[in-house]
């Protein structure tokens, strides 16, 4: 007895009505041409090292010609500037031919032969491609980026996934591709998932630090203090902004500031940039680069001077040279440029939960959640970056 309700209609078969349209096959055969055309011009566009080399050949022969040599000898010449060119580059730039041509030919040579090849049983095993009409429909792949650790790997998704479909079978992809990790991530177009294989981990190694950055000034919005996964250098923009470092005991948080203290140094010795620190822990971990603050606070019971009321009279402090400078900006601009007469201020606080939390004083607990809450809310004119034990 059928329970459903509604209508109960027989199953007809469908009807449509197409209108046919005689189109000529010269213009079928004119607009394939023009769709071929247009594809293979954007792939150039994409990528211009293809052609760079023939662009190369072709100046080198005009170049020849106009000196007089004409014949082979001239082709031979411009063949030979190919490669004469990559090596003066090589020379000149390495970050930028590492960048634009050993990865791009990294990108290329691993899409070819990894993914590629091994898409279809990837998308097979992982249940990612769908049965219908008799044939396999699989994800498209649309191209290959890699670094010297990294192919991040772009992907069309197929009607009806999600992100948590390729989420929750990423450490199959990650096995199938011989890769230590593989991460999912949403790009700008909806329908498209960059998958980002871990292929060599660079940071199992101790990075030394960067003496380069020694040579010129900082630049707070970029500066050099790390690593990142995929070999490139992590750059922490610093102007505008706070900044809090969280960790376990042992965890490195440390580093983290001596990174940061280290990219400033140029700054600091230009009189640019003036860091106050403050060290609740008796100055067990600053203490070493005391030399570079301008002003140094740390925490001592055993020398009997009132350090909390010292931490509250810095932070105010902090909080006066803010206010001054809002009232200079109003109107004009929401960034300070930092000049030796009125340089970046960067207050370091080494922990926050000593400021927070462990303060006995309770006038100067009060002062300094006063001048803390004052500095957080109003972000900029001075900087806070501080650290805190997860």
């Amino acid at each position: 007895m059928n329970r459903l309700g509604g209508t109960q209609k027989e199953p007809n078969p469908l009807r449509l009505n197409i209108a046919r349209v005689h189109v000529p096959l010269s213009a079928v055969l004119a607009a394939w041409a023009m769709r071929k055309i247009g594809t293979a011009l954007g792939w150039l566009l994409r990528h211009p090292l293809v052609f760079a080399p023939v662009v190369v050949v072709w100046l080198g022969l005009r170049l020849l010609e106009g000196a007089g040599t004409t014949g082979a000898m001239s082709a031979v010449l411009a063949l030979a500037a190919v490669p004469v060119a990559l090596v003066v580059w090589r020379l000149a730039g390495p970050e930028s031919f590492t960048r634009l041509v050993v990865w791009r030919v990294r990108g290329w040579s691993r899409g070819f032969w990894v993914y590629r090849y091994y898409w279809q049983p990837a998308m097979l095993t992982t249940n990612l491609s769908v049965q219908a009409g008799g044939k396999e429909h699989l994800p498209r792949l649309l191209g290959v980026r890699s670094t010297r650790t990294v192919d991040r790997v772009v992907v069309r998704m197929l009607p009806g996934q999600v992100l948590e479909d390729w989420t929750s079978v990423a450490p199959r992809l990650a096995q199938t591709f011989d890769a230590q990790d593989c991460r999912v991530r949403t790009t700008r177009h909806r329908q498209q998932l960059e998958l980002w294989f871990l292929v060599q981990d660079p940071l199992t190694a101790p990075i030394p630090p960067d003496i380069t950055v020694t040579k010129g000034a900082s630049d707070l919005d970029a500066l050099p203090v790390a690593r990142r996964e995929d070999g490139l250098t992590y750059r922490l923009r610093l102007l505008g902004t706070h900044l809090l470092v969280v960790g376990a005991t042992g965890s490195g948080k440390g580093s983290v500031i001596w990174s940061i203290l280290g990219a400033l140094g140029p700054a600091i010795r230009d009189g640019l940039v003036q860091v106050w620190c403050l060290d609740p822990k008796g100055g067990m971990e600053l203490a070493p680069g005391r030399g570079l603050f301008a002003r140094f606070v740390y925490g001592d019971p055993d020398e009997g001077n009132d350090y909390e009321a010292e931490f509250a009279r810095v932070l105010e402090d902090a909080v006066v040279v803010m206010r001054r400078r809002q009232s200079a900006l109003r109107g004009v601009t929401r960034l300070h440029t930092p000049t030796v007469g009125e340089p970046f201020v960067l207050v370091v606080v080494d922990e926050l939960a000593s400021l927070t939390a462990y303060v006995t004083d309770r006038e100067a607990k009060r002062r300094i959640a006063s001048a803390l809450s004052l500095l957080l809310s109003q972000a900029g004119l001075p900087q806070m970056m501080s650290t805190r034990a997860a």
